[in-house]
Parts: C-alpha cells; structure tokens; sequence
C-alpha cells in the first residue's frame, strides 16, 4: 500500500512539473475590446506568445511588428500616439505561430482618473 501512495505521489509531481512547448497568444485583461485609449500617449502593446514568435498588430490600417518573443513567450510592439477617433476602431493581433486576436470597439480619446467621494472637498479628477 505505501509503494503504492508514493508512486501515485511521484505521478501527480511529474505531472504538475510538465513544460508546455507552446503558448496562445495573450494580452492582459485590460487589453480588451470596448476600451478607451488616451489620445496623443505612445502606448506600449506586450502580451505573451510562443517563444521566438513576432506578432504583428494593425493599427489605423497600419501594420507595427514586435521583435522575436523572449525566451518566456513575451513581446512588445510600440504603437504611435493616437489622436481623438469619433468611430470605434479595431486592433488586430497576428502571431507568426498562426494564432491571432482581434479587439473591437476601441476609442481614443481623454482618459480621466477620479478618486474620492463626489461630495468631497477631496475629489480630484485628472486626464
């Protein structure tokens, strides 16, 4: 019986110790669709793709590729500043690894931050 819990043990180590060869293409949450992106800031896109991968976004009809993602499947791609768009605009992601994402609904435009409570002294907005 114990040969028996400690080979069981020795499989559930092996099998929460496997490497996955590859990885989807991912943004963080906050990169979604219906977001709101401030006008006139260079953003910086990054995400998680398989290692040595490119990923190209489109932008405005406009195509920015990344560099070969890091040995931990991150990359990076710069995107221009942006100015006020009245028609939501889409992001599309292309992996050199064949996965792809597209994020919807996108505006630029002013971004506003607010803290505290509306009827305080204290209430504070700014861009």
């Amino acid at each position: 019986m114990k040969s028996f819990v400690n080979m069981l043990a020795l499989l559930l180590v092996l099998a929460s110790c496997t490497v996955r060869e590859t990885q989807a293409l991912e943004l963080p949450p906050y990169w979604a669709s219906s977001m709101v992106l401030q006008r006139g800031v260079n953003l910086t896109l990054w995400g998680i793709d398989t290692p040595g991968s490119t990923v190209t976004a489109t932008w405005h009809a406009e195509k920015f590729t990344s560099k070969p993602a890091a040995a931990d499947g991150r990359f990076e791609i710069a995107l221009p500043a942006s100015n006020v768009s009245v028609i939501p605009t889409t992001l599309q992601l292309q992996s050199s690894s064949g996965e792809a994402l597209t994020l919807e609904d996108i505006v630029v435009g002013d971004v506003y931050v607010c803290s505290g409570q509306s009827n305080s002294p204290f209430h504070q907005c700014s861009p």
